[in-house]
């Protein structure tokens, strides 16, 4: 692997708009929007494109995402990470979400609607051997 791999998807939407309940047939039932759906199609495109040439990661891993919102809105940056997750897991960047080991989401400074984005830094962690 690169020392990082660097990628820059769309502006997601939170997971509160991703994923929704419903109680059928008294049983409840999760089920992803439209508006999850259209960005997890979009964010994968988008992650294709970008590493065509890596391979799918194996080790342990420290992610950053900096998300540059379209507008001033208050939003809990927390509920951005799963849709981003998700995507890059879907798209075969890693095996699972479960190999993050370290998170670390970033509020930038609002943009326009046009340049609003989520800038993806991957790197692996070192392995700890008992020496």
């Amino acid at each position: 692997m690169p020392d990082k791999i660097v990628l820059q998807l769309p502006f997601p939407p939170t997971v509160n708009h991703v994923w929704k309940h419903a109680c059928r047939n008294g049983r409840l039932r999760n089920y992803m929007t439209d508006k999850g759906k259209a960005y997890r199609n979009e964010a994968i495109l988008c992650i294709t494109r970008q590493q065509a040439k890596n391979k799918q990661l194996t080790d342990r891993l420290d992610v950053t995402i900096e998300l540059h919102a379209p507008d001033n809105k208050r939003r809990d940056i927390d509920n951005h990470a799963k849709s981003v997750l998700d995507a890059l897991t879907i798209a075969g960047t890693w095996q699972d979400d479960e190999q993050v080991d370290k998170l670390t989401l970033v509020r930038m400074p609002p943009t326009t609607r046009d340049k609003a984005c989520a800038i993806v830094v991957i790197k692996t962690i070192p392995e700890i051997t008992d020496d």
